[in-house]
């Protein structure tokens, strides 16, 4: 013990020492003027403990409870700036700040807070000891430090590192109010927050009037505070107020509020934040969650992507149509026609739309919430459990087969832009810089019906060839994978559990869609089907009956898939005489007319008269129509 003190700068450090080197239990130590030195039995060095960490030590047990110090008081140093003290000691680590005093940390708290950088990370400093979680009724401990706190529920895969949060108000689902032909509810709602005693939000949305005639709203509302969890009693208190507008009296659909404390993890312990609240008084759901707020700099691709892997939903339910598309109603009645049209788009487009899977959806809801226009926030590869994200996906998944995304199709198609590979490389990334992130689509042929898959692209590198594209797929999650594209000949190439390829005229076809086409819930086609009928236009809503040709009197090819088509698109000019089916994205055209199929023409040309198009169905013959 002489020598270290020695070491140290003797009295210059410590001062002198007030009395003899006396036993603790395993080893000696002696007390200074200005601190304490420890040595345990057995090791070649002592060890000091001095000033508010030393008081910390003694108070909470010193030896008996910690252990001897396994080092010396140190500096936490960042850019050559001391910001604090700690000291290491066999079960646990003291540390101090100017701002918070002396704390210690132990256990798998300590464990993962060193995991997380110490004080150096984006935590900061400990603002309390180790304590029981209150409220909490089974094994629970915690440590509050300057920015979040870390909880401890009975073992290591409980813990939950609870940062600074958003709340985010999601989507309101109302069960309708209004009377006999008053159509669907005018929504509008009370939101607010409370930390404690304190109130950080209390806003009516809109501000003034209502959404609207819809019975489903999705506010995506962030609300403008951010909540720093670092109180062992804190208690924030989130409501929703949601009211429906009448001529006279508004009617109250229902009251929605959540406690969020530690002992839930500040709602972070419940589908990791992510809630969606079953029916109470007039409301059938109610979505929004928790958002710790991260820097997405300081993740990977990969944990901008899901941590499930893709699952298809052998059927759509009409409350997923209805959250869809924003023209339709939740709630039918029978004397509106246009209920009966959504019924019947429902039941040839949509229902199945999912059967195979849900690609397109999982592609588009993780550019939502690099949108921060999700109920989910980064990282999302937490999510792990299928059912807690089935159903947002297949919401979003639906989106495909909306009235803008069909006519950017349609757009794409007939100008050949669906033949370009290299082309779609170039577009892709610009509209990626642009902040317009796109979703990629591929198939196996030339018709879009093998194996049409949706995937994420995240990064381009052209520095080389082949081109690169690295993306994120589905069907493969916690994995990048790569596209390749090959500029000299204009053809790409992708191996993932298929494989893909193709170039401007043979094998594949690779496209895409932007975020501008996907940003907002889109219309359903019906009533653009409508009025393409009125000027001239020849729309097919097919059923089951698989369609093998479709041709003019002339006997003249109007499939858009077909060799016709093929040769004048390679002569550059546009298929504005033809029909193209369209079934969505990512979904196999099992049966070529359940789809859409929109035939763009000049109304002068005629088509639309009686026995000018005839159509030959699969066991049923020839329909002249």
């Amino acid at each position: 013990m002489y020598l270290d003190y020695e070491h140290l700068g003797e009295s210059s450090f410590l001062g002198f020492p007030t009395r003899t080197a006396r036993p603790v239990p395993g080893g000696t130590e002696q007390i200074f003027q200005g601190g304490r030195m420890y040595h345990r039995a057995g090791e070649p060095t002592a060890y000091e403990v001095h000033g508010a960490i030393l008081a910390k030590y003694i108070a909470t047990g010193s030896v008996r409870k910690w252990g001897f110090p396994v080092t010396n008081e140190s500096d936490v140093k960042k850019n050559d700036r001391v910001i604090g003290k700690f000291s290491e000691f066999e079960h646990a680590t003291i540390y101090w700040s100017g701002r918070t005093g002396a704390h210690e940390v132990h256990g798998d708290i300590h464990k993962k807070y060193q995991d997380l950088n110490g004080p150096l990370g984006n935590l900061g400093f400990p603002t309390s000891d180790e304590a029981d979680i209150p409220r909490h009724a089974d094994a629970g401990r915690m440590n509050t430090f300057e920015s979040a706190s870390l909880l401890w529920y009975g073992s290591w895969n409980s813990m939950i590192v609870a940062r600074p949060f958003t709340i985010f108000l999601g989507r309101i689902h109302s069960r309708e109010s209004e009377g006999f032909l008053m159509g669907q509810n005018d929504l509008y709602c009370y939101v607010k927050v409370r930390d404690g005693g304190r109130t950080l939000y209390n806003k009516r949305h809109p501000c003034s009037g209502d959404w609207g005639g819809r019975n489903i709203k999705d506010v995506n509302l962030t609300i403008p505070a951010t909540i720093v969890p670092n109180k062992l009693n804190q208690r924030i208190i989130f409501s929703v107020d949601i009211w429906d507008a009448d001529p006279g009296k508004d009617d109250h659909l229902g009251k929605y509020t959540k406690e969020l404390h530690a002992a839930n993890g500040w709602g972070l312990r419940e589908n990791n934040g992510v809630y969606r609240v079953g029916s109470f008084s007039k409301i059938r759901s109610l979505t929004w969650s928790v958002k710790p707020k991260i820097d997405p700099k300081t993740l990977s691709e990969t944990e901008k992507f899901w941590g499930v892997a893709n699952k298809g939903t052998k059927t759509l339910t009409w409350s997923q149509h209805a959250s869809a598309f924003r023209d339709v109603d939740s709630e039918t009645e029978w004397w509106d026609i246009t209920d009966w049209l959504d019924k019947a788009f429902y039941e040839l487009v949509v229902e199945d739309l999912a059967s195979n899977g849900n690609c397109f959806g999982m592609s588009l809801e993780a550019i939502y919430v690099r949108k921060q226009s999700s109920i989910y926030s980064l990282p999302i590869n937490r999510f792990t459990k299928w059912e807690s994200v089935r159903r947002e996906f297949n919401i979003k998944h639906c989106y495909q087969v909306g009235a803008g995304p069909i006519w950017w199709f349609l757009g794409e198609f007939v100008t050949g832009n669906t033949h370009d590979p290299k082309d779609v490389f170039t577009r892709i990334r610009r509209e990626f810089e642009r902040g317009n992130h796109p979703v990629l689509c591929l198939s196996q042929d030339y018709d879009f019906s093998r194996a049409p898959h949706c995937i994420l692209p995240v990064a381009w590198d052209s520095s080389r060839k082949p081109w690169c594209i690295t993306i994120c797929n589905p069907n493969f999650h916690n994995t990048l994978k790569e596209l390749t594209v090959d500029p000299d000949r204009n053809r790409f190439e992708y191996r993932g559990s298929s494989t893909y390829r193709g170039g401007e005229w043979r094998w594949g076809r690779l496209h895409y869609m932007p975020f501008s086409k996907l940003c907002t819930a889109p219309r359903t086609p019906v009533w653009d089907a409508i009025l393409l009928i009125l000027t001239g236009t020849i729309i097919i809503l097919g059923d089951d009956a698989q369609t093998e040709s479709i041709t003019d009197a002339r006997g003249n090819d109007l499939d858009a898939f077909g060799t016709r088509a093929r040769q004048m698109l390679q002569a550059g000019r546009r298929l504005d005489e033809f029909f193209v089916p369209f079934k969505g994205y990512d979904h196999p055209r099992l049966r070529p007319t359940s789809g859409l199929s929109i035939r763009p023409v000049r109304p002068s040309v005629g088509l639309a008269r009686p026995g000018r198009v005839r159509q030959r169905i699969r066991g049923k013959g020839t329909v002249d129509g």
